[in-house]
């Protein structure tokens, strides 16, 4: 059956698998295979017919062309049954047609035996998601082109829905509500299977709930990488400072600190507020500035104590600005600055001592939001782990985590510790952004791999929502960053990042899985709609001198009008309704192959503890445990 239709995935064979080649042959190929069939068939009995009388006459090799003679006359005459056969065909198979559409296969039959191709391996990482039932569509010469479906139903030769390298660099977005299997169906059974390939994915793991740090700990196991892991966080022994990022300037970490401290408040900072977050970003810049130029090293704490030092000294004050003007000059005595340093210190001087010179008020604001940030990360219980002095921190630089392949997680949990788990989840994963779009410079320098693929992996997103994400992943594809964002809905990211950047941001995450939804609407309208053509149709009849024949008939004139109506209507492509019945374990894949995009599709996922088994198997397990 090979040689007559094409067949690139195989698989095991199965009644469900045969009948289906048996369907298709006879729709596709049985018109042009059968004629040549008998064509052959004639040419062999010529060929025997020569071969008996050669064996029976000896004599008869010498005349070779008396041979060739039977033959072209055997071919001449397996014409008509040839052509015969043709016309039977039509003939026949119209009714053939009509028995084979009368009588599908069942979908009991097909759900128990449709078997999957084996699991695909790849040069570059990909991600599997599930199965993808979709269905043939032979051409004359016996290949296919494969037809995607959105309706639940099993197909006899399914394939995996996958998502390769050059499609995941562009961001993958899963959509599901609370129960709908985020995790246990995508996030665990495909998306931790990166780091099973072996070019050793690196890159950054984080959920509010550190639910993930366990799971993850014993994906790397399985894949042998246990040295791999880095968990941050209160509970573990890695010392990371937060403001220590020596790639970047103070500008960037003062814009990453008000970031978090957005995320923190729930909303980013409003018109009438904006000053808060501006004057605020400045203070803090010149802080950072001014303590890496004298001593080269910041943390939170030392951060901290010169704003209170500042608070304290310029507090009743007339001239609080000279006041923070002469401490600066006491904390730069006896400290040689050099002359290409000379311009960076006036700058954050100036703005520090802008800052404190406003009203007091003013400064008691900035250095609230401030607090809100730095007091928690110079807690006792964490001071000696996000404080620490230069030469303990063991936590890797990026650069460092991208040439051996490294996978961080956020091991905090927002319930036991709010203010922290968000402050550390959100700097980790601001640094590895910056990291990200600094890579290409790096690479360039030869200081990093350029070629190993890394990636942001985010349950939870909502939680961890930033404006700044969507600048980052118009850009991260060329740093062969992956981006793999989980949440419930767009509700709480619109809160924290706005409306517009929340539609940049989903513009920019070209893969989208939607699993069951309890708010369907905006899931739908992320699916799309289509232009549908509706038609109404309607016949009228009027009949004038309706008096009656003696036949039973009217003596009158009749007229009948038809009359049409088109309109053009858009409507989505997935109603929001069919997203609310979703089932577990299936979705709605909108993606593309990493050259083009792919029609929308139901995609069958596998939890994580039952891989092996096919879908169908899986909903029979969960059916008969229900009964």
């Amino acid at each position: 059956m090979g040689l007559i239709l094409d067949e690139y995935s195989p698989r095991a064979r199965t009644m469900a698998y045969w009948s289906h080649r048996f369907r298709a042959f006879v729709r596709h190929r049985a018109c042009r295979v059968l004629p040549i069939i008998v064509w052959i068939a004639y040419t062999l009995c010529g060929a025997l017919l020569v071969a008996s009388n050669i064996i029976s006459h000896p004599c008869a090799l010498n005349d070779m062309a008396w041979g060739a003679t039977i033959v072209v006359i055997t071919q001449v005459v397996a014409i008509p049954p040839t052509l015969g056969t043709h016309a039977l065909w039509r003939w026949l198979s119209a009714r053939l047609y009509v028995w084979l559409d009368r009588h599908p296969p069942t979908a009991a039959s097909i759900a128990v035996g449709y078997r999957l191709p084996p699991r695909p391996h790849y040069n570059a990482p990909a991600v599997i998601l599930g199965e993808a039932h979709v269905t043939r569509d032979y051409q004359p010469d016996g290949s296919y082109n494969l037809d995607y479906h959105i309706e639940e139903q099993y197909s006899p030769t399914p394939e995996w829905a996958v998502l390769p390298a050059s499609s995941l660099v562009t961001g993958l977005l899963v959509f599901g509500a609370i129960g709908s299997g985020k995790t246990a169906d995508v996030l665990r059974p495909s998306i931790f299977r990166l780091f099973h390939h072996t070019s050793h994915v690196g890159g950054l793991v984080m959920d509010s709930k550190a639910a993930l740090v366990e799971p993850l700990m014993a994906e790397m196991a399985a894949a042998d990488r246990s040295c791999d892991l880095v968990a941050i966080g209160p509970r573990q022994p890695k010392r990371w400072n937060p403001l220590h990022q020596p790639h970047a300037t103070p500008a960037t970490i003062s814009e990453a600190l008000l970031t978090a401290i957005e995320n923190i408040n729930g909303a980013p900072y409003s018109a009438d507020s904006r000053w808060i977050r501006v004057g605020a970003a400045q203070l803090i810049e010149g802080a950072i500035g001014l303590l890496r130029l004298r001593a080269g090293y910041v943390t939170a704490a030392s951060a901290w104590e010169l704003l209170c030092v500042l608070a304290e000294a310029t507090q009743g004050d007339d001239k609080p600005g000279a006041t923070t003007r002469r401490i600066i000059e006491t904390l730069f005595r006896g400290h040689t600055i050099n002359p290409d340093q000379k311009a960076q210190y006036e700058y954050y001087s100036r703005l520090v001592v802008s800052k404190f010179s406003e009203d007091e008020k003013f400064r008691g604001i900035y250095l609230s939001e401030l607090g809100t940030l730095l007091v928690p990360l110079i807690h006792p219980d964490v001071l000696g782990l996000f404080n620490a002095p230069e030469s303990e921190l063991d936590m890797p630089s990026w650069a460092d985590a991208i040439n051996r392949g490294l996978v961080v997680v956020l091991d905090c949990n927002s319930r036991a510790t709010p203010k922290l788990a968000v402050i550390l989840g959100m700097l980790l994963k601001l640094s590895y952004e910056d990291a990200m779009l600094a890579r290409l410079d790096w690479a360039k320098a030869g200081q990093v791999d350029g070629e190993r693929y890394m990636a942001l992996i985010i349950d939870e997103y909502q939680d961890y929502a930033s404006p700044g994400d969507a600048d980052y992943l118009a850009l991260c594809r060329e740093s062969k960053s992956i981006t793999c964002f989980l949440t419930q809905g767009h509700a709480s990211i619109v809160q924290r990042v706005g409306e517009e950047r929340t539609k940049v941001m989903l513009q920019s995450l070209r893969n989208r899985l939607i699993l069951t939804q309890t708010l369907p609407d905006f899931a739908a309208d992320l699916l799309g709609q289509n232009d549908i053509q509706e038609i109404d149709r309607s016949i009228t009849e009027s009949v004038q001198d309706a008096a009656l024949h003696a036949t039973g008939r009217f003596a009158g004139q009749s007229s009948v009008a038809e009359s049409y109506s088109v309109k053009h209507v858009r409507k989505h492509s997935i109603p929001p309704e069919a997203l609310v019945k979703l089932p577990r374990g299936q979705g709605i894949l909108q993606a593309h192959d990493g050259n083009r995009a792919l029609p929308l599709h139901r995609v069958y996922l596998r939890p994580y503890y039952q891989l092996d088994l096919r879908h169908a198997e899986i909903v029979a397990l969960r059916e008969g445990s229900h009964d």
